[in-house]
């Protein structure tokens, strides 16, 4: 049960750092549209860095959870 909980929790905060990239990477597009001036390259890094991270957060929860279910299915005779 503990492990499912991780599973989830970790999936939902993968997505809330999905998200505050892909929301950061349009309030820097908009910002340079806005503003017809450039942005650094390196807060277009911090928005890929954050929006990577929460992919490879979701798939690590997963593979955490595919592990509980299989492992679920195993332990269970049938």
């Amino acid at each position: 049960m503990s492990t499912t909980v991780l599973a989830y929790l970790i999936l939902f905060i993968g997505f809330i750092t999905f998200l505050a990239g892909a929301f950061g990477a349009l309030m820097l597009l908009f910002d340079e549209v806005a503003k017809t001036g450039c942005v650094p390259f390196r807060y277009y890094g911090m928005m890929v860095g954050l929006i990577s991270g929460g992919l490879g957060l979701i798939g690590i929860g997963q593979g955490l959870r595919n592990s509980a279910l299989s492992r679920a299915k195993r332990i269970s005779p049938r």
